[in-house]
């Protein structure tokens, strides 16, 4: 990405936009990760939850920030 020529100003305001609005999704699926963790549920279910953790949010995160510098 930080080869890549900058994007024109509004592919770029787009991006940020979507990119904020994909913290809080995320945000909201580690919560939902973290209870179903938690819950007494099915051996298969609780695999895919542990295998769901954080980093897809983070890679968000960490995307917008590189774009705000």
């Amino acid at each position: 990405m930080a080869n890549s020529s900058a994007p024109k100003e509004a592919t770029a305001k787009f991006e940020i936009r979507f990119m904020e609005g994909m913290i809080g999704h995320h945000a909201m699926g580690v919560q939902m990760t973290q209870i179903c963790i938690k819950k007494d549920i099915q051996d298969e279910l609780k695999s895919l939850c542990n295998s769901n953790q954080p980093a897809a949010g983070n890679q968000t995160n960490a995307r917008l920030a590189e774009r705000l510098v």
